[in-house]
């Protein structure tokens, strides 16, 4: 089996992955619309196969849409 179908991401990784702030991460986490998760000793991971599944399927553009309608920067280079 490979081992990254086993990897968890924590959410300073998978907001590097996806190019957005460690707090879009956690919104969309809290909000719901984020991967699934797992809590170990209270720190929030994320399976690495989830986080392929939603990237393939572009679900964290409509997300960032989403918390761009609720006023949260997605993007911490923009000044919008």
């Amino acid at each position: 089996m490979d081992a990254t179908v086993n990897k968890l991401l924590s959410q300073g990784e998978l907001a590097k992955r996806w190019g957005r702030s460690e707090s879009a991460i956690s919104l969309a986490t809290a909000v719901g619309t984020g991967p699934r998760y797992i809590q170990i000793d209270g720190a929030v991971k994320y399976p690495f196969d989830e986080v392929q599944r939603l990237a393939r399927a572009g679900v964290f553009s409509a997300v960032s849409q989403t918390m761009y309608v609720l006023g949260v920067k997605t993007d911490p280079a923009s000044n919008r």
